[in-house]
């Protein structure tokens, strides 16, 4: 008995330790960022990190844009990506995007 308990308790730490440690699934984050390349004008996204809570997927992430560019527009940019990502993929529940300047 006291080896069956130890076997479920192996194989209950096994399944869930990704999600308590906030594993990058790398291959979701590869695809988030072809995503937004083909699918934006966006040229630089960056530092994109998950999380996962159950089976909801939380995104943060950096992109770069002008640095004349308005807020206005830059923030639209912003709001159009995240609603877009979660439309595209309806695991993602929350994005947030920081906004950084391309430096010529």
């Amino acid at each position: 008995v006291a080896v069956l308990i130890f076997k479920e308790g192996v194989s209950v730490i096994l399944e869930t330790t990704d999600t308590i440690l906030d594993k990058q699934d790398m291959e979701f984050i590869e695809e988030i960022k072809k995503y937004i390349y083909e699918n934006t004008d966006i040229k630089n996204v960056h530092d994109i990190m998950m999380r996962k809570s159950g089976d909801k997927i939380f995104l943060e992430l950096h992109i770069r844009v002008p640095k004349d560019m308005s807020v206005y527009n830059a923030h639209k940019i912003s709001d159009d990506l995240e609603n877009s990502i979660k439309e595209d993929f309806p695991l993602v529940k929350n994005v947030i995007i920081h906004l950084d300047c391309l430096l010529n």
